[in-house]
């Protein structure tokens, strides 16, 4: 603090011996300590002070910024609204336009033949194949859920497969 070394310090002892005497040096010196200390303790608590304030100042620079940024989704989200929003309107006012625009991306017809003998046994073999997954079960529950789900299973693909192909 003060950048004192042993030397000076051995020297102002001395000086103060000889001044002070040997009755009074020691209660001289726990003065000057306690006085060293309580200059020690303010600048600690000023250091401090100064230390908060900086993180302070900090903080609040990140509140702005966030705060800032908020604003800003804030703003994109309700662009983003408006602009769905007057899509729909649009959409909304020639309900053809849209039904038509949305016939023109479907080529092919999506239902299939049901009637067919193949698709019937495609389907009756995925539900069969669809119970065997069930057959490696290895806890007792699993085991009971098994036989339960298999069952099941098996009782819908042979009704499936039955109207499937009934003519």
């Amino acid at each position: 603090m003060f950048d004192l070394g042993f030397t000076e310090i051995v020297l102002i002892a001395v000086v103060a011996l000889v001044v002070l005497g040997p009755e009074r040096m020691p209660r001289v010196a726990r003065t000057v300590g306690r006085f060293i200390a309580r200059g020690q303790g303010y600048v600690a608590q000023i250091k401090d002070e100064f230390e908060r304030e900086a993180e302070v100042k900090e903080i609040k620079d990140l509140r702005d910024e966030f705060a800032g940024t908020g604003a800003e989704l804030e703003n994109d989200i309700r662009q983003s609204t408006r602009e769905i929003e007057n899509a729909l309107r649009v959409e909304d006012k020639d309900p053809y336009t849209t039904f038509n625009r949305s016939e023109a991306f479907i080529s092919e017809p999506v239902r299939e033949d049901v009637s067919s003998p193949e698709v019937a046994r495609v389907r009756a073999a995925r539900l069969t194949s669809e119970t065997n997954t069930f057959k490696h079960a290895k806890t007792p529950q699993a085991k009971r859920f098994s036989k339960k789900t298999k069952s099941a299973y098996r009782a819908s693909a042979v009704k499936g497969y039955r109207w499937l192909t009934r003519t």
